[in-house]
């Protein structure tokens, strides 16, 4: 998947814990098939990993020496880090999604088939925590 189609990825999983938020607190009953499928969504997780040394390379080789204009050196840098700093969202978005999805779920849906089989606790206020994490991992992810 190229970048734009993470952005979108990550955008659309976003909103949808927005959207579960919105229902545990307002504590909405008629919306709990919405719910219900927004459970599942910590569990998707796009894993963005790109890897190089753009920068580095290009001094060892000694073609950075080719590049006069500072503006394109200074957004191969820029881009390298962007692309670390992703990498560890990433990293963090994969670790919250193990450590805490996928236990807090396991107990609540059956995976094969996305059935909730215990309804009232999807609209605790623990079920909203684990939303409001992974919002601002895709939040921040979006920022990257």
């Amino acid at each position: 998947m190229d970048i734009a189609g993470q952005i979108i990825y990550n955008e659309f999983y976003n909103s949808k814990y927005v959207e579960g938020i919105e229902i545990i607190e307002k504590n909405d009953r008629v919306k709990e098939d919405s719910l219900a499928k927004i459970v599942g969504e910590p569990t998707q997780y796009s894993d963005f990993d790109r890897r190089g040394n753009i920068y580095e390379n290009m001094v060892n080789s000694g073609d950075i020496n080719l590049i006069k204009n500072e503006e394109i050196i200074k957004g191969i840098i820029d881009l390298e880090e962007s692309m670390m700093y992703m990498n560890r969202m990433e990293t963090i978005h994969y670790e919250a999604m193990m450590g805490y999805a996928v236990d807090a779920i396991k107990d609540v849906m059956k995976f094969s088939t996305g059935e909730i089989k215990k309804s009232e606790v999807i609209y605790s206020y623990e079920f909203q925590n684990l939303f409001f994490l992974f919002e601002k991992i895709t939040d921040e992810k979006g920022m990257v």
